[in-house]
Formats: C-alpha cells, sequence, structure tokens
C-alpha cells in the first residue's frame, strides 16, 4: 500500500501531502523535514530507493525523483514492488509535465487543484488505480473542462428586480440583527444608492 506522496522544495517546503492512512497533522512538518534532511544529503547516483523504518514504521521504503527544484516522493510498505513505484512516480511526474508543459514548482504552487486531481486519477485509499498518462490526462481535461463549465461569470445583475426585496422592512431589520457593523453600512449604502434607480 502506498503510505504517502510528497513533492517537496530543495529549500524544505512541503508543496504537496497526501497521506493515505492517519498520520497526525501536528507530526505532518516533522515527516516533511525528517525526509527532507534525508534527501538532500543524498550525492547524485544513489539508489532512489531509501529504508524509513525510522520515520513511518517498520517495513516502509520510499522512492523518490529529483526534477530542478522538486523532490517527488512515495513512501509505501513492502507489499509494493519498488520498480513499479518508481514507474509510478515516472508516470506522476510525466502526467504533470503534460499539464504544465514542463512543470516547475509554480505551477505545483498556483495549481495544486489540478495537482490534487492528477494524483486522485493514478491512486485512490493508497492502492494504484491507473498507470496510463494517457488516460489521467483524459480524465483531468474532463474534470477540469467540467469545472470550466461551472465557473464562467454570470451575467449582470438586475439591480430593479431586486428593490422590492432589498427595501422590504422585514429583509432590512434581519440584515441590521445579524450582519456586523461594517457589513451593514456597506449593505446600508449600496441599498441607498439603489433607492435612486
Amino acid at each position: 500500500m502506498i503510505q504517502s506522496v510528497m513533492v517537496i522544495s530543495t529549500l524544505g517546503k512541503p508543496r504537496l501531502l497526501k497521506f493515505y492512512n492517519f498520520q497526525d497533522p501536528q507530526k505532518h512538518q516533522e515527516l516533511v523535514l525528517s525526509i527532507f534532511q534525508l534527501l538532500s544529503v543524498r550525492p547524485e547516483g544513489v539508489s532512489n530507493f531509501v529504508e524509513t523504518d525510522a520515520i513511518f514504521g517498520p517495513g516502509t521504503k520510499l522512492v523518490y525523483k529529483h526534477l530542478a527544484t522538486l523532490y517527488f516522493v512515495f513512501v509505501f510498505d513492502s507489499s509494493e514492488n519498488e520498480l513499479a513505484m518508481l514507474d509510478l512516480v515516472q508516470v506522476f511526474v510525466e502526467t504533470l509535465n503534460r499539464c504544465f508543459k514542463n512543470v516547475c514548482e509554480l505551477d505545483i504552487v498556483f495549481n495544486f487543484n489540478k495537482l490534487h486531481t492528477v494524483l486522485d486519477e493514478m491512486i485512490l485509499g493508497g492502492q494504484v488505480i491507473e498507470t496510463s498518462s494517457e488516460e489521467i490526462m483524459r480524465s483531468v481535461e474532463d474534470i477540469v473542462g467540467e469545472t470550466i463549465k461551472h465557473d464562467k461569470p454570470h451575467t449582470k445583475v438586475d439591480f430593479a428586480a431586486l428593490q422590492p426585496l432589498i427595501f422590504s422592512s422585514h429583509f432590512q431589520d434581519r440584515i441590521r440583527r445579524t450582519l456586523p457593523e461594517e457589513i451593514r453600512l456597506v449593505f446600508e449604502f449600496i441599498s441607498t444608492g439603489l433607492s435612486v434607480l
């Protein structure tokens, strides 16, 4: 089972943390720091597999890929094949490269929702569900396309149609009772401007 997927910058900043078994949220930063300290001192040309018994418990390993300013890290237990996990990291990176046209740290920071969508299309509950970059991209494009359709701006508001509601005494009394003072003042300013219409 995959226990965790992380993307960590070379400065030790977590860019993605996804845990498939419970980890105390207060411990997340400690885990990231431990993994970063472990990976940052590893020389180039050594194995991409690291035993992590001391960090995640007995029988756990991590596989990582260091690209530009990012470490892509998958933590898994002994039930998973090491080479399959290395291939999965490669599929993840390839898919992100296809999404962002050569992925970099800023792409991940500003498009975290797409990053999570890609990961969710690959892994569900710690189990690998898809390894084809093309299939993952197709699913992500379908999901993102639906989101874009629903995020279109609405047409302009017909304030004249809202006037009866805004000027009803019941509505204004309710606003006065429930809204904080600053918001209530803004509302009153807007409603007095509407009365001129």
